[in-house]
């Protein structure tokens, strides 16, 4: 399932949003995370650079 091809097939008109174009596998999810605020620099998204200013306040979390 791709991320990226899913929302957009429901929520229409995603000229605004910025959606990764992410495959995963359903049956493997074990948590869910939400981003409330997308950052400027997308090197700093969650998929973005290994050492980005998301994943350095993230991995505290767990």
């Amino acid at each position: 399932m791709n991320i990226k091809s899913e929302l957009q097939q429901l929520c229409g008109d995603t000229q605004n949003l910025r959606l990764n174009d992410v495959n995963i596998e359903p049956e493997t999810i074990q948590a869910i995370m939400i981003n409330e605020v997308v950052p400027v620099d997308s090197d700093d998204d969650f998929y973005g650079k290994p050492d980005s200013a998301y994943m350095s306040t993230t991995i505290s979390l767990f």
